[in-house]
């Protein structure tokens, strides 16, 4: 979840089976860039899924380009 915390992530809102989510491509403390989807609930958040960032959203990252 390190990577939602970053200062520089990219962040965009998506829905997936009636669920708001979030996609986010940010960076571990030690530098991978990876992406996950995350979800609130009941205050907390929740990973979906992570996974090394394909490198197309590695180039937006690193241009800072939003997703």
């Amino acid at each position: 979840m390190q990577a939602i915390v970053d200062p520089d992530a990219l962040m965009v809102e998506i829905q997936d089976e009636g669920e708001e989510r979030v996609k986010a491509v940010g960076r571990t403390a030690a530098g991978r860039l990876v992406v996950v989807v995350f979800t609130e609930r009941r205050g907390l958040l929740r990973a979906v899924t992570a996974y090394d960032a394909p490198v197309r959203l590695q180039e937006l990252y690193l241009e800072g380009e939003p997703i």
